[in-house]
């Protein structure tokens, strides 16, 4: 029994001897594949920065191209702007010197509107003025009604041309054949 204590035990041995080589050689194989990946990622972290570097130098690179085509674009721009632009300047500052003549002659006529409406205001006082006294002349009975008309008829007799004294006479008096008083407005 003896015998087969040691034979189980030196099979137990050999067997875990055999468990502890496998396990090695396992611990042994992670451990160059833990080394492997370290290595990979070491490799992808140096590719991550290098990409990062570059991404930046694209972003740069990209920056200055688009800022010179920025500024070239709005030169150009701005140069064609002027070129189309300046014939609109100057069609505005014609138009706002014709604007200018324009208010300045509505001033002048505003100015002489109002002169010839306060020459009308005038105008028309004196016709209120003229007709009261025409209807006062009117109203006042025959005898201011005649001196009224005479006045009209030596008007127009010297409008005609006639001369007061030489061709014509107002108010002579003289006596028919029957002695009657007359009295004619005027003698031709």
């Amino acid at each position: 029994m003896e015998i087969f204590a040691y034979s189980i035990l030196s099979g137990l041995v050999i067997f875990l001897a055999l468990i502890c080589f496998l396990l090695q050689k396992k611990v042994y194989s992670f451990g160059q594949e833990n080394a492997v990946l370290n290595s990979r990622l070491e490799g992808m972290a140096k590719e991550t920065e290098i990409r990062e570097e570059q991404k930046k130098t694209f972003r740069n690179e990209f920056e200055v191209l688009a800022n010179k085509l920025l500024e070239e674009k709005g030169k150009k721009f701005t140069d064609a702007n002027k070129e189309h632009l300046a014939p609109l300047k100057e069609q505005l500052g014609e138009f706002r010197k014709r604007m200018e003549h324009v208010h300045e002659k509505s001033v002048e006529t505003n100015a002489s509107l109002l002169t010839k409406i306060g020459e009308v205001q005038n105008l028309n006082q004196q016709l209120s003025t003229d007709a009261k006294q025409l209807t006062t002349a009117l109203s006042g009975g025959s005898q201011n009604i005649g001196a009224w008309g005479e006045m009209i008829l030596e008007k127009i007799l010297e409008s005609s041309g006639l001369v007061k004294g030489r061709e014509y006479e107002t108010q002579a008096s003289f006596r028919d054949d029957d002695q009657k008083l007359l009295r004619p407005d005027a003698i031709i």
